[in-house]
Order: C-alpha cells, then structure tokens, then sequence
C-alpha cells in the first residue's frame, strides 16, 4: 500500500463540509487538513503566507499538495506553491486569468474570434465606442461582484466613483499576497486590477465549461448552462450537464484549449465561462478561472461520478486526475440543476437551516446537497453581491427529468427554514 499523501486545502468556511465529505471517499490515500479564509483574514494575509511558506521550506513534507476552491484561495495556494516548490499552476498564469483586462488582451492575440470588444474604463470614457446599454465589470472581482448592464455613460461615471475605494479596499489582500512573490512585479496587474472593463453585450445561451489541464493535456468533463432571472444578471440555477450541438462543441473544445494554453495555465483544474452564438455557430469567451468551478462540485458528481477533491489531490501531488467510482449503492442521475436561493431586496436574516433541518432532507431526498451561505442576525447585504439581488443558499438537486427537480425544488424550499424580518 503506498503511503498516504498530506494535502492542504484551502477554502471558505461554508464550503468546509462539502470538502469534508469529499475526502472521507479517499480511501487513506490522502490525509486532508482544512484552513479557512476567514482564519487566514483573521491572522492577517502576509504573516499567514510568509509564516506558511516557512514552516514549508523547513518541512517540505510537512504538506505533499496544496490545493485552493475559489479565487481568494487559489491566491493564496499559488503564492505558496511557488515559493515552495509544490505544484501548482504559476503566479502568472493566476494573474492572466483574475485580472479580466489582461486576459481579455491575452485572449485577443490567442483567440481573436471569440473575444468581444472591451475596453478599460478611462479609455471607453474618452473614446465612446459603444453606445448605451453595453456591460461592466470590474477588472478583477468574482459572483458578478459590481457587474451590471449600463444604460448611459453618467452611470458609467457614477459606478467608478462610487465603487472604487471599496473595489481597491477588496483587491488589498490580492495585492498583499502578490507581494509575497517579490519577483513577479506585472506593472499592468498593479495599475488596473482596481479598474472597471467596459464590454460589448453579448447574448445566446451562457456555459460554464470544466476541465483541468495536467502537464500541458487540456481535459475538459462537461458544461453546465445557466438560467437567469428576470433581471438579467442573477443567476436563477445552473443545469448539467448541457450538450452544445456538435459543431459548436468543437469549437468549445478549440477555444478553450488554444486559451488555457495562452494564458499559461497548467498543472490546476478551470473552468471557462463563455456565450454561444447559436445562429452564427460562434463561441465567445466571458472569463477563464485558474480554478475549479467549486460551485458545481456536487453537480458533477451525481452525475458523472467525479469526485473533484480527490481530482485536486491527484493534481497537487503530480498524478493524472481519473473518474471516481461512485460509491456501492449510490445512483447516478442523468441531470443535476445547481439552485441559486435570492432575495430581490436586502433583509435581516433570523432564521438559518439547522443541523436538523438538512438532515431530514438528507435522509427524504438522496443526492441533494444543501450549501447555506448566510448566518442568522446578519443582513444580506453584509455579504458579497451582484447589483440586482441577494444570494444566500446553493441547493444541487438531481433527478432523470427537469419536472422530478423542479418537483423537488418546490417541496425542499419550506423545510429550509429560513426566516426574514419582515
């Protein structure tokens, strides 16, 4: 029996029973000890990584892997990683892909075809190429964080003066952490990551495409398409998986090998987020993330049987990632729907689920996974938001037709529990 590997993973608090149940499945082969954002904050970023990075070099096989589940942690592992010697995809190629205007002028040597029209905030405000409305987000923030259709170029100019303290008091740790790598300076990276791009809109059904990347051999494992709500913006659930007719499934599988491979990434999972243009047979390219869509870790589980914690071990410890057997027993689905729970207005949340209430619908409803994403006398605003709604629940619910989820959707929502004042 080989030895059992010690990996570290890095994510938020919510997300630490996900992580939990997924290493349970490893069979000894890995021994996972957890770290939390919210610890790392509370210590403060740079004693956190530079105390890290010791310990490591003073121990290399105090850790054998490093692995991270969104875009704070992936900071934080690949700053580690590389001052470590562990594996990981660079510091750079982190960069190209979370600064959204620097991957955009990536993408538009690598992929010219698939790349929208865009523009820094001060260069679309001296030039006026688009007329209103025409989209924007911020250089680099994550969940539509500040991102919005515009209706006219004074509200363009009211975003960026009354947003930017809070976007350049949100990159700090960014920032922070990338000093740590002292090597790596990326002038560009500093003078714009607190700016806003200014984009085309773009239109046609909207795919979150995943795939991981191992010593250079792009793997891709399936698509997830989004629904909106009403507004446009707020995502109302993800569907996976979703077949693109077959022309334009292989120009997903084109593109996003030809990006992955410009934008330097290797050695991590990503996903790619793109619009298809169904008439025209085009693909268009929204971001690149240099990690794995960890939203969709169930998702993809119930129903192509991969386990993605232990697809991340594999990589962090240089193995090719292979699909998990599910275990003895337990059903695979034809599709998984990935729910978004929102409020349309800010409220004070009373009421969360307990323990009790997502253990009766474990036991009532197979497969289901609940992800609580708020804590009780707390407003939703006190935590990250898209301009349109307030999201504070994730729910995966499989099944072998859409009416058998959405019939569980309806009789899941009232066990929840959650309450707000009124």
């Amino acid at each position: 029996m080989s030895e059992e590997k010690r990996v570290l993973v890095i994510c938020n608090k919510s997300e630490v029973p996900l992580v939990e149940e997924g290493a349970r499945h490893l069979e000894e082969e890995y021994y996972v000890e957890i770290e939390t954002i919210e610890k790392i904050f509370s210590i403060g970023v740079q004693k956190y990584l530079l105390e890290m990075i010791e310990l490591i070099q003073k121990n290399p096989s105090r850790y054998d892997g490093i692995i991270g589940t969104r875009d704070v942690t992936s900071v934080f592992v690949n700053v580690i990683c590389e001052k470590t010697g562990k594996i990981s995809t660079s510091v750079e190629s982190m960069i190209n892909s979370q600064n959204k205007y620097i991957s955009r002028l990536i993408q538009r040597k690598a992929v010219p075809e698939s790349t929208p029209d865009f523009w820094l905030d001060s260069e679309f405000l001296r030039e006026f190429p688009l007329s209103p409305p025409f989209f924007v987000k911020p250089v680099r923030g994550n969940v539509s964080y500040l991102s919005q259709k515009i209706y006219s170029y004074d509200s363009l100019r009211n975003i960026i003066t009354e947003n930017m303290a809070e976007l350049a008091h949100y990159n700090q740790y960014f920032l922070e952490s990338l000093a740590v790598a002292s090597h790596l300076s990326n002038q560009l990276n500093l003078e714009t990551c607190n700016k806003f791009l200014c984009e085309k809109i773009l239109s046609g059904p909207q795919l979150t495409v995943n795939g991981y990347v191992f010593k250079g051999e792009v793997k891709l494992y399936g698509s997830a398409k989004a629904v909106f709500m009403e507004d446009g913006l707020s995502f109302s659930h993800h569907e996976f998986p979703y077949e693109a007719p077959q022309e334009l499934d292989k120009k997903i599988n084109e593109v996003t090998s030809r990006l992955v491979e410009a934008i330097g990434l290797d050695n991590t999972f990503f996903n790619v987020e793109v619009r298809l243009d169904l008439e025209e047979e085009k693909v268009y390219i929204i971001e690149i993330n240099s990690r794995p869509a960890f939203q969709f870790v169930k998702t993809v589980e119930v129903v192509n049987g991969i386990n993605l914690i232990r697809g991340m071990c594999d990589i962090a410890v240089g193995k090719e990632p292979a699909e998990e057997v599910l275990k003895k027993g337990e059903k695979r689905y034809n599709y998984c729907f990935n729910f978004e729970l929102r409020e349309p207005e800010d409220r004070e949340i009373i009421r969360v689920p307990m323990k009790t209430d997502l253990e009766e619908i474990e036991r009532n409803y197979p497969g289901v996974t609940v992800k609580n994403l708020v804590d009780a006398n707390t407003n939703l605003s006190d935590y990250k938001q898209n301009p349109k709604s307030y999201r504070y629940c994730l729910i995966d619910i499989p099944g072998d037709s859409r009416e058998e989820i959405e019939e569980k959707l309806e009789e899941i929502k009232p066990l929840l529990g959650y309450e707000f004042k009124e």
